[in-house]
């Protein structure tokens, strides 16, 4: 596992958090449909976050929102709830 600095991501709480530069998992992963992939990303990212979807949205470049439309389409798809995509 090799932590890059560089990765960070600052937070408007003056907080910085590091990317973890692991591809191992997605090696795992050949094969598997983008829609799975880019929902375990995104779980995998809230539970970093502790579940702050605005934090995971700024980790991820992607807009809050979109988190919240995930979940929302998870819900509706049988999902596990408000922290599953």
């Amino acid at each position: 596992m090799n932590i890059r600095e560089d990765k960070g991501v600052n937070t408007s709480d003056s907080q910085t958090i590091l990317l973890v530069d692991d591809h191992k998992p997605f090696r795992d992963s050949l094969g598997t449909p983008l829609e799975t992939i880019e929902r375990r990303v995104i779980e995998e990212t809230l539970r970093h976050s502790r579940g702050n979807k605005n934090l995971a949205s700024k980790i991820l470049g992607i807009s809050a929102r979109t988190i919240y439309r995930k979940i929302e389409e998870d819900k509706k798809e049988g999902g596990k709830g408000e922290n599953s995509v």
